[in-house]
C-alpha cells in the first residue's frame, strides 16, 4: 500500500540505489513514464530550445543550413543566368512542361532559390514536429472534434493539438512533409543541431546581458546576431 501510494519516492526508501537505477524506478523516471512525451526529449529538455513560434523555429532552421550540408545543398547554392531543365528532387528526371511538352526551364539562381525555399520548410517541419509547435500546414496528429469549443485562446492553447514526436516517428510517418528535400539521417542531425543552436541562444543571452550591465550598446547588438561561437569571441 505504501509503495503504491509513494511510487518513485517510496522506491528509493526502500530499495538500493543501483536497483533503483536499474530499474528505473526513481522519481524522475516515473515522471519520464507519466508525461506524454518521447523519453529521449524529455531527458535532453534541459539542453534544447523552447520555440516561442514558428518563425522562432524558421530561424533555427536558417542557421542549420548555414552550418551542415543537406542533400541538396549544392544546388541551393548555384547560381547564374543561364537557362537550366528544372528537375523533381525526388524522382531527378526532369519537370516537363504540360503544355509545350517541353522540359520545363528557369535560371539557375531561380532553381537554387526554390530549392531553398522548400529544404527550410522541411527542416522547419522536423524542428516543429519535435518540439510540438503548431504549423498549420503540416498534419500533427489526432485534431479535436469539430464540435469541440473553447472559451479563450488560453484554453485552446492548453489543449493537446500539438503532440511531440520523437525522430523515428517523423522519419517513418511523417515523410510528406520532409521528403524529398531532406534524406532520412538528416532528420537526427537536425535533432543534434537543435542541441547547438540551444546552447549558442543561452551563450548570446549571457553575453549580450553582460554588454548591457556595462552599457556596452555596441557589442550586446553585435552578441544578440551573433551566429557561432567565433562571432562572440
Amino acid at each position: 500500500r505504501a509503495v503504491e501510494e509513494g511510487k518513485g519516492a517510496t522506491y528509493e526508501g526502500l530499495y538500493e540505489p543501483a536497483l533503483i537505477q536499474e530499474y528505473y524506478l526513481s522519481k524522475e523516471d516515473e515522471e519520464i513514464r507519466d508525461k506524454d512525451e518521447p523519453e529521449r526529449l524529455q531527458e535532453d529538455a534541459a539542453v534544447r530550445w523552447k520555440y516561442a513560434s514558428v518563425e522562432e523555429a524558421r530561424k533555427a532552421a536558417m542557421w542549420m543550413m548555414e552550418k551542415e550540408t543537406f542533400k541538396w545543398s549544392e544546388l541551393a547554392r548555384d547560381e547564374g543566368d543561364d537557362m537550366v531543365n528544372v528537375f523533381d528532387l525526388e524522382t531527378e528526371a526532369d519537370v516537363i512542361d504540360p503544355e509545350t511538352k517541353q522540359p520545363l526551364k528557369m535560371t539557375r539562381s531561380e532553381r537554387a532559390q526554390k530549392t531553398r525555399e522548400g529544404t527550410l520548410d522541411k527542416i522547419t517541419n522536423v524542428i516543429c514536429y519535435l518540439n510540438g509547435i503548431e504549423k498549420e500546414d503540416i498534419k500533427h496528429g489526432p485534431m479535436p472534434p469539430p464540435e469541440k469549443q473553447f472559451e479563450d485562446e488560453e484554453e485552446r492553447k492548453g489543449d493537446d493539438v500539438t503532440p511531440v514526436f520523437d525522430v523515428p516517428f517523423i522519419v517513418k510517418y511523417r515523410q510528406e512533409y520532409w521528403k524529398p528535400e531532406l534524406r532520412a539521417e538528416e532528420i537526427w542531425m537536425i535533432y543534434d543541431l537543435e542541441i547547438k543552436w540551444a546552447a549558442l541562444q543561452r551563450k548570446k543571452a549571457k553575453v549580450e546581458e553582460l554588454f548591457n550591465a556595462q552599457n556596452d550598446v555596441r557589442s550586446a547588438l553585435k552578441a544578440q546576431h551573433a551566429e557561432s561561437d567565433e562571432d562572440l569571441a
